[in-house]
Protein backbone atom coordinates (compact mmCIF):
# COMPACT_ATOMS: atom_id res chain seq x y z
CA UNK A 1 0.00 0.00 0.00
CA UNK A 2 3.00 2.45 1.04
CA UNK A 3 4.48 1.78 -2.64
CA UNK A 4 1.61 2.90 -4.17
CA UNK A 5 0.65 5.80 -2.02
CA UNK A 6 -2.62 4.54 -0.45
CA UNK A 7 -3.51 3.64 3.16
CA UNK A 8 -4.08 -0.52 3.92
CA UNK A 9 -7.94 -0.77 3.93
CA UNK A 10 -7.63 1.18 0.21
CA UNK A 11 -4.90 -1.10 -1.20
CA UNK A 12 -6.66 -4.05 0.14
CA UNK A 13 -10.38 -2.92 -1.41
CA UNK A 14 -9.06 -2.12 -4.52
CA UNK A 15 -7.49 -5.53 -5.47
CA UNK A 16 -11.33 -6.74 -6.42
CA UNK A 17 -10.71 -4.40 -8.87
CA UNK A 18 -7.93 -6.45 -10.38
CA UNK A 19 -9.21 -9.31 -10.44
CA UNK A 20 -6.34 -10.20 -7.32
CA UNK A 21 -7.91 -12.04 -4.44
CA UNK A 22 -7.62 -10.60 -0.80
CA UNK A 23 -6.94 -14.30 0.70
CA UNK A 24 -5.74 -17.25 -1.70
CA UNK A 25 -6.20 -20.47 0.78
CA UNK A 26 -6.51 -23.76 -1.16
CA UNK A 27 -9.26 -26.02 0.57
CA UNK A 28 -6.44 -27.86 1.99
CA UNK A 29 -5.10 -24.84 3.63
CA UNK A 30 -8.25 -23.63 5.00
CA UNK A 31 -9.55 -27.42 6.36
CA UNK A 32 -6.06 -27.73 7.93
CA UNK A 33 -6.87 -24.24 9.93
CA UNK A 34 -10.18 -25.48 10.86
CA UNK A 35 -9.07 -28.44 12.28
CA UNK A 36 -5.92 -26.53 14.07
CA UNK A 37 -8.84 -24.42 15.95
CA UNK A 38 -10.74 -27.09 16.54
CA UNK A 39 -8.14 -29.18 18.34
CA UNK A 40 -8.13 -28.67 21.98
CA UNK A 41 -4.47 -27.06 23.24
CA UNK A 42 -2.05 -29.39 25.46
CA UNK A 43 -0.67 -27.77 28.07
Amino acid sequence: AALIGVDRVTFLLKLADYGVPMIDLSEADLLSDKCQCLTPKRS
